[in-house]
């Protein structure tokens, strides 16, 4: 008989998982279009949560820098704006002068 409380030798296989994942963040225009566009290929480095978490926060922080390049834009576009309505209700005088002080 066989002693049923005899070690099995380790087995010579084992189970890998590799999981690798692909993000695109684009930067659109009024129409939907793409004016910017940026990919992250790269593995997982573990298959758990915390691997998932890691692999989502590169991704939001790649949004997040995408989307606060797109804010300072339109916040410096809106000061152009505003000036420019400005010095448009400003009557000629108003224009001289403004003019004749700055420089």
């Amino acid at each position: 008989m066989v002693d049923q409380n005899q070690p099995k030798p380790p087995s010579k296989k084992r189970v890998r998982t590799r999981i690798s994942y692909t993000a695109t963040v684009e930067v659109l225009d009024a129409t939907n279009h793409p004016v910017a566009r940026e990919r992250i290929v790269e593995n997982m480095e573990t298959v758990d949560q915390a691997g998932f978490s890691a692999a989502l926060k590169k991704v939001t922080d790649l949004q997040k820098k995408h989307q606060d390049e797109i804010d300072k834009d339109h916040q410096q576009e809106m000061k152009r704006y505003q000036e420019a309505q400005r010095i448009a209700s400003m009557s000629i005088t108003e224009r001289i002068l403004s003019w004749l002080f700055s420089g």
